[in-house]
């Protein structure tokens, strides 16, 4: 029974396609190659126009078409060339055998968007024909291409370029709307990145009436810049080349796919790379039914020494800037992770779905290959534009996971590889500076050893803080918290040596990282204001310790720290020495978990050791309690003994003014000899009260 419905496709479809499909240059023409790579050609010539009127002309030497073929195929919008019989036949007896990397049958509307004139000449077994398509005609519900005989047409064909059978296609965009006088470079970078032909196909490019120029992948030389790369499944010789590369071998880092599959096998399973190939469902061609398929990919992933590395591969051979820009040379100008299927790029940049938001990201860069993207007998999963994959395809979301999980990796690695170089300079630089204080030192030799013992002791106070201050913008520990211990000078100097022994008796390499003022070894940088360095130790990277005891209110720095402290919101820990926690002053916080300086019981002993963890857990990590207590058990036995602070008699908050009995005024601190006693204010009494 033949249906009353009829299907129509309106004119405004070709119209909103032709001019949407794509906006930029390098894509309609990579739609033009992929049109001749599928029609069979061997070689494609090229030619842009760079002045007005702009043209693109594209040639080949593929089977050609004749006023069938270009009715059948060529003009049959949304045609799948894939499910032609005849044409696959044809082919084959040309002796061309690929996968076609066309599909949907609309991307031979890609060239609207550049031009309003396309001219076809096609020649099929030499016999010639012209079809003119103007894109204002052919959007009306009725327009239709016009024919032209090729040989009355101004620009005549290259013969000499057809195929042996004088066969093949050109197609020239006229008035191109494009201003092509700057693309020819990004042009031809553009055909080298999106292409992986393996020696199938040929492609020139030349610019205007120049000599025409091969486009070679092996120009692409991502490998001479790269410091980290990881392959899957194959690729072995990528290794090599990064091994042999100028950049020095401890600054280099390469991996295979199948090392980390065996790595994290036994971890948890969002941590776990998938071993290839790894078998999932996925729907067939006619979407009726769910099949198992081996799923697998190949490719590499690496990073580049630094930035400069994208800008050109001429570089390598001493171009300046300058020359690279008045070269037409293709560039590697941006770091992305592409993603190919049949020899044609399907996603340009898959990178900012793998990305780890770290500032490595920035060097990334790759090639990955997944035929299994465009199988002939699975739904198909590209987008209407070519321009990437449906995400919610299974085949898609098991590449993402595991491309995620070696981006990480790789990412990772290539912190690694910059902290190493950064710890490599800054030893170096530490060293030519011991090399200069050396020969200075020899040089003074004879002035340092005429100087009074107290000044010899100044200079070595300042050597110390010299080399403190270096040791303090050491780049090892740049990137991890600092702290500070901030306390009256001097007299505990004690409590906070001994809190620093005990740091450092679990990680020696804290002593870098501590500001305690009172010790040279851990001073500031020598030559600055104290207030201005200070102001330096308020930051989210610093940590504060608060020691507090009643001389700290008599100290103009003491209360800037507690002020600092307070107005950053900066993260801090009190422990008092010879004062209660309800003694501390605003704008401190006195309920913050703290310890004291007192040993005389086991909970207080444990009370201190959660305090020392805590401050570990904040500048290091976190170590075991058990650990950090026997640790300070051990400093007790060894130095509490020396934890004695002198009397001190503050002059502010902690002043203790005696009261007269008599004439109820204050009464005046007296010192005679040994004896330290009261005298009242009120010079007509000569009472005295022993200071007990």
């Amino acid at each position: 029974m033949q249906s009353r419905f009829n299907i129509k496709i309106d004119r405004k479809v070709i119209k909103l396609l032709g001019e949407h499909l794509y906006g930029d240059t390098p894509s309609v023409v990579n739609e033009l190659i992929a049109n001749a790579y599928d029609a069979g050609a061997n070689n494609i010539w090229i030619t842009i126009k760079t002045t007005a009127p702009y043209q693109i002309i594209v040639q080949d030497d593929g089977i050609g078409m004749d006023l069938s073929d270009i009715n059948n195929f060529y003009l049959n919008i949304g045609y799948n060339r894939r499910d032609e019989e005849d044409l696959r036949k044809e082919l084959q007896e040309s002796n061309v055998k690929r996968q076609d990397m066309g599909q949907k049958g609309i991307g031979k509307l890609a060239v609207f968007a550049l031009s309003k004139v396309v001219r076809l000449i096609s020649y099929k077994s030499s016999k010639s024909i012209g079809c003119l398509m103007d894109f204002d005609e052919i959007s009306k519900p009725n327009g239709q291409p016009e024919e032209f005989n090729p040989d009355e047409f101004e620009l005549k064909i290259e013969k000499s370029f057809l195929s042996p059978s004088e066969s093949g296609t050109c197609v020239i965009l006229e008035n191109v709307t494009k201003d092509l006088s700057k693309s020819y470079k990004f042009i031809t970078g553009s055909i080298a990145r999106s292409f992986i032909l393996n020696n199938e196909i040929n492609v020139f490019i030349r610019k205007n009436n120049d000599e025409f120029k091969e486009i070679k992948r092996s120009e692409l030389d991502f490998f001479e810049n790269m410091d980290v790369l990881a392959i899957i499944n194959g690729h072995e010789d990528l290794i090599k080349k990064v091994d042999k590369n100028s950049i020095e071998q401890k600054y280099k880092k390469t991996f295979k796919y199948s090392d980390f599959v065996e790595e994290t096998k036994s971890q948890k399973a969002s941590k776990r790379f998938d071993a290839l190939p790894k078998e999932i469902k996925v729907f067939n061609k006619e979407r009726t039914m769910q099949i198992d398929y081996n799923f697998t990919f190949h490719g590499w992933i690496g990073t580049v020494y630094d930035i400069e590395s994208f800008k050109s591969i001429l570089k390598k051979n001493g171009y300046t800037d300058e020359e690279i820009s008045d070269k037409d040379i293709i560039i590697v100008d941006d770091n992305r992770v592409s993603v190919y299927s049949r020899g044609k790029v399907g996603e340009y940049n898959i990178l900012p779905k793998l990305q780890t938001k770290a500032a490595n990201d920035a060097y990334v860069i790759g090639e990955i290959f997944v035929d299994a993207f465009e199988e002939d007998f699975l739904i198909d999963m590209a987008t209407s534009n070519r321009r990437g994959y449906q995400e919610d395809d299974s085949r898609y979301e098991a590449l993402v996971r595991n491309l995620k999980l070696l981006v990480s990796k790789v990412v990772t690695s290539k912190q690694k590889i910059m902290q190493l170089r950064k710890d490599d300079k800054d030893q170096a630089d530490a060293d030519g500076i011991r090399l200069d204080f050396s020969n200075g030192h020899i040089k003074s030799k004879d002035v340092f050893n005429n100087m009074s013992d107290d000044d010899r002791h100044k200079i070595e106070d300042d050597h110390k803080q010299f080399t403190r201050a270096i040791a303090l913008e050491h780049n090892g520990d740049a990137n991890k918290k600092k702290l500070l211990i901030s306390h009256r000078q001097d007299e505990l100097r004690p409590y906070g040596d001994f809190i620093i022994e005990i740091l450092l008796k679990c990680n020696p390499d804290l002593k870098n990282r501590i500001i305690f003022t009172s010790n040279p070894e851990y001073g500031l940088p020598m030559g600055r204001d104290i207030f201005e360095s200070l102001k330096e130790c308020f930051r989210p990277d610093f940590y504060v310790v608060f020691l507090f005891s009643k001389s700290f209110y008599d100290s103009n720095p003491c209360l800037a720290e507690a002020g600092a402290a307070w107005a950053t919101n900066t993260n801090y820990m009190n422990i008092v020495v010879d004062i209660n926690f309800s003694d501390i002053d605003k704008p401190l916080n006195n309920s913050i978990n703290g310890a004291e300086f007192k040993f005389d019981s086991k909970d207080k002993i444990e009370l201190f050791t959660k305090t020392i963890a805590q401050i570990l857990a904040e500048i290091d990590k976190e170590y075991s309690f058990s650990e950090v207590l026997a640790i300070v058990k051990q400093e007790i036995k060894e130095k509490g003994s020396t934890l004695e602070l002198q009397t001190y008699c503050p002059k502010r908050k902690f002043q203790y003014v005696p009261i007269c009995n008599e004439c109820k005024k204050p009464m005046k601190l007296h010192v005679d000899g040994k004896d330290v006693k009261y005298l009242c204010v009120n010079p007509t009494h000569e009472i005295y009260t022993k200071l007990k």
